[in-house]
C-alpha cells in the first residue's frame, strides 16, 4: 500500500452529485459515468492497486468479460450513506479508489483486496499522507505494521485478515519486483557493492511513472534499496 494523492474529481460526479437523491439506495450504483470515473482513479493511482498495487488497467478480463479494476468505497456504502448519524460518502470522490478484482470469480476463492474486505471497515487509509509511515516490508515479501489492528487487516502469512496481501502470491511478486531491479543493479557493479550515487538513481527511477503508470510493488523495492543506501559506504 502506498499514499495516493486525490486529483479533482470528474465533473460528471460533481454534476450528478448535486442531482442525486440522496434518500435512494442505488445512489452510486445509478451513476452512469462509471467509465471515465474509473480512468480517473487508475490515472492517478498510477495504474496500480490501491491495496496490493499490482497491475490494473481498467480493460476487460478475457476469461469474465468484466473489467479488472473494481472501484472501491474506502468507507463501505452500507455504513456510510447518510443513516443513522454517518456521513454520506456514497458519492464522495476522496472516498473512492481503484482496486483489482480480487480474484473474485476464482474458483479457489482465495479473495483479496476489495472483494475480502467488502463492508468491513479499515483504519489504514492509502488517501492519508502517513499510511505509509504505519507500515514496513520484510526481506521475504510480507508487509508489516507494528501496529496489531493494521497488521490484523493486511493479514498475515497464516491469516487473510481483511486484506489478504501477505499471500504466498504476493510475497513471490514483491521478492521478484525486487529481485528485477537489483539484477539491473548488478549490470553496474556486479559485487553488489553499490555506491549511494547508483542506489539513489535506482530510487529515483523506481519511484517514478513511466507512460503515466508506476512500476508494480515499488514501495517494497524503494523501501530495501533505501535500507541498502543507509548502509553504503560509498558515496
Amino acid at each position: 500500500m502506498r499514499y495516493i494523492q486525490k486529483n479533482q474529481e470528474p465533473s460528471s460526479l460533481t454534476q450528478y452529485r448535486k442531482a442525486a437523491d440522496p434518500k435512494s439506495k442505488t445512489v452510486f450504483d445509478d451513476y452512469p459515468d462509471k467509465e471515465p470515473l474509473r480512468q480517473s482513479l487508475l490515472k492517478e493511482q498510477g495504474y496500480l492497486c490501491c491495496y496490493c498495487l499490482r497491475r490494473v488497467t481498467g480493460s476487460l478480463d478475457p476469461l469474465t468479460g468484466k473489467p479488472d479494476t473494481r472501484i472501491e468505497h474506502w468507507s463501505p456504502q452500507s455504513i456510510y450513506n447518510g443513516e443513522k448519524g454517518k456521513a454520506d460518502l456514497r458519492l464522495s470522490y476522496r472516498n473512492l479508489l481503484a482496486a483489482c478484482h480480487g480474484n473474485e470469480d476464482s474458483e479457489s476463492k482465495d479473495y483479496h483486496c476489495d472483494v475480502l474486505k467488502g463492508n468491513q471497515e479499515i483504519i489504514l487509509n492509502p488517501t492519508q499522507k502517513n499510511c505509509e509511515t504505519k507500515i514496513y516490508y520484510s526481506t521475504s515479501g510480507e508487509i508489516c505494521s507494528k501496529n496489531p489492528q493494521i497488521q490484523q487487516e493486511l493479514g498475515t502469512v497464516t491469516s487473510k485478515g481483511i486484506l489478504n496481501l501477505n499471500s504466498q502470491t504476493f510475497r513471490e511478486n514483491r521478492s521478484a519486483a525486487l529481485m528485477a531491479t537489483i539484477d539491473k543493479l548488478k549490470q553496474q557493479a556486479p559485487t553488489g557493492n553499490w555506491s549511494s550515487a547508483i542506489l539513489k538513481k535506482a530510487i529515483q527511477t523506481v519511484s517514478q511513472r513511466h507512460n503515466n503508470a508506476h512500476l508494480e510493488y515499488f514501495p517494497y523495492v524503494v523501501f530495501h534499496l533505501e535500507k541498502r543506501l543507509s548502509r553504503a559506504k560509498i558515496p
